[in-house]
């Protein structure tokens, strides 16, 4: 079981070129089960009900008020990676889907799936990252407050942290590092690196 209460800003652009930008606030509460297969795989089955309300900060776009959630979820999760900002070496997929049903007491009907990869490698001081990742609607269409987002450091680095939201998403990153030291010269022990990201 998890209760959860989360604030979360969504700009949404308009077809004319216009965007508003909203915030959304939302309880939840959901129960889960699930599977640990060894230390690597999670699975994992539930039910999620919650209310929450939408509010425009900018333009004249898209909905406000208040919502239902009621969904049921599944979720699946394999990671071998050795950290999780900047890994050295393994794998992690994610995948989720969502299912909101009226008859479990949302305002609407639509599925939301997406899914994340990322593969890390390490040879001699050098390190290559490679991520991609994405999602949609199924079915129906995506709430302002349920809405896949992005943007953020190696996440289109050059927007705001969840700048971009949008019903259908497909991105990708590559990060090469170059490790210049194995310790580094400041108090805490961490080494220097050097490196760049295409995203």
């Amino acid at each position: 079981p998890s209760i959860s209460y989360t604030r979360t800003d969504v700009r949404v652009n308009g077809t004319d070129g216009t965007a508003s930008d909203f915030r959304t606030y939302r309880g939840e509460v959901s129960a889960n089960v699930g599977y640990e297969w060894g230390t690597a795989l999670d699975t994992r089955v539930g039910l999620r009900f919650g209310l929450g309300e939408t509010d425009r900060l900018t333009g004249s776009g898209g909905s406000t008020g208040s919502f239902n959630i009621g969904s049921a979820d599944a979720r699946l999760i394999y990671d071998t990676l050795d950290n999780v900002s900047f890994p050295n070496d393994g794998n992690l997929i994610r995948a989720n889907i969502g299912a909101s049903q009226t008859a479990l007491g949302a305002d609407s009907n639509y599925t939301k799936f997406d899914v994340a990869a990322v593969h890390a490698l390490t040879w001699d001081a050098n390190t290559l990252v490679v991520s991609a990742g994405g999602g949609t609607a199924l079915s129906g269409q995506l709430p302002t407050y349920d809405r896949l987002q992005v943007g953020g450091l190696f996440n289109l680095s050059g927007y705001s942290r969840n700048e971009l939201s949008t019903e259908n998403l497909l991105r990708g990153n590559l990060l090469y590092l170059r490790r210049l030291s194995k310790r580094s010269p400041l108090f805490f022990d961490l080494p220097l690196y050097a490196g760049a990201s295409f995203e």
